[in-house]
């Protein structure tokens, strides 16, 4: 059977390829000649256990979101991390150092799994963390997946030159992601709405 960490991944990189597709076409290029391999450092939060970051081919020429999701169900997980607990700065360190080996990749995705019970600072609980990894030597983009609460809260890095319209990846993330959601359910947004502007202009996305 499926782990549920292995569906979470799967889910995050279908939704990550179907905006990737868009973004890609929007400036000009042609998805279905695109050949996008990300590194996915996952699996952390805890522990003394390596971290891992499997090499994985997104498939941006596939315009239908199921055979999106179905395509990446089979990439490779680690063992599931769940119940570990969070330290934000020092998974992210283990990540990159993950990341760092000289694989050839087109950017990296990294996902951070927070403690299911909730986080307090001086006293009040945290409802939310966006982590933001550095960008690998290399790398236009950098994107960055933070499973907590009940909720995954995505931040984007990118080369300032090379990728001057951030918000546009992140507003298409949306709507990849409510392309998912209709798979099985009714639309998280109303027809014709695009993402929450505010969260947009933070580079952080809600799903």
């Amino acid at each position: 059977a499926e782990s549920l960490w292995a569906s979470r991944q799967a889910i995050l990189l279908a939704a990550l390829a179907g905006a990737l597709r868009v973004y890609a076409s929007r400036r000009g290029l042609d998805p279905a000649a695109a050949e996008v391999r990300v590194l996915t450092p996952i699996g952390v939060g805890g522990g003394d256990a390596a971290a891992v970051a499997p090499l994985v081919a997104l498939p941006l020429s596939e315009p239908d979101p199921r055979l999106r999701l179905e395509a990446l169900r089979g990439a490779p997980v680690p063992p599931d991390a769940s119940g570990a607990s969070l330290s934000l700065l020092r998974d992210l360190a283990r990540l990159h150092a993950a990341s760092a080996a000289g694989r050839p990749a087109s950017l990296c995705v990294t996902a951070l799994l927070g403690s299911e019970p909730p986080v307090f600072v001086l006293g009040s609980p945290v409802r939310g963390c966006t982590g933001i990894a550095p960008l690998l030597s290399g790398h236009t983009l950098g994107i960055t997946a933070t499973f907590y609460a009940g909720r995954v809260r995505l931040g984007f890095s990118g080369d300032a030159a090379l990728a001057p319209d951030l918000p546009l990846l992140a507003d298409s993330v949306a709507a990849s992601f409510d392309e998912l959601r209709r798979l099985s359910s009714p639309p998280v947004h109303r027809a014709g709405r695009r993402a929450d502007p505010s969260q947009v202009r933070e580079m952080g996305a809600d799903a």
